[in-house]
């Protein structure tokens, strides 16, 4: 995943959110492997069993649900890499975990050197219209498809606007 070292002999830094099992879970055993350091994520204190063996493999552990992720990240030097991976499927929360979180923490944090989206082909399915989308949470409006159709032009955006990254 992560070939270049970030510097100085140092192996890259990466935040991963989402990462209780399944790809951010395989993604964080890889890079650890690897020598890389991984800051882990979970949204509760009951959620940590789940990256326990990643925590005992020296990777610091956050708590918080996505909306404290960017206060969580800045108690750790500039990170190399953010891998977001957090994401929920049907529910109020779809839009809002998909794609807003993942926005306003990179808005909120200083720049990483490398950003990697997980998706997957349902956003072929997805509308291509932001009309009468509630991005609050409140009401459900999007779906799955909607949300990953945007996260994946919201990639797009990312890489236009910061051609370094």
């Amino acid at each position: 995943m992560l070939n270049a070292q970030s510097g100085a002999g140092r192996k890259a830094r990466v935040y991963i959110t989402g990462l209780t099992d399944g790809l951010g879970h395989a993604a964080a055993e890889t890079l650890l492997s690897q020598g890389h350091e991984v800051v882990t994520h979970v949204r509760s204190q009951a959620r940590m069993s789940a990256v326990k063996d990643l925590v005992d493999q020296g990777a610091p552990a956050t708590v918080g649900d996505l909306s404290d992720l960017a206060r969580r990240i800045s108690e750790f030097s500039r990170m190399d890499a953010v891998i977001h991976n957090a994401g929920i499927f049907p529910g109020n929360q779809v839009l809002v975990a998909n794609v807003v979180a993942p926005y306003l923490l990179e808005a909120l944090i200083q720049h990483s050197q490398r950003l990697i989206y997980s998706s997957c082909s349902v956003h072929k399915g997805g509308r291509a219209s932001l009309s009468g989308m509630d991005w609050t949470g409140r009401t459900a409006t999007g779906n799955s498809p909607d949300s990953k159709l945007f996260v994946t032009a919201l990639s797009a955006a990312v890489a236009r606007l910061w051609a370094e990254v």
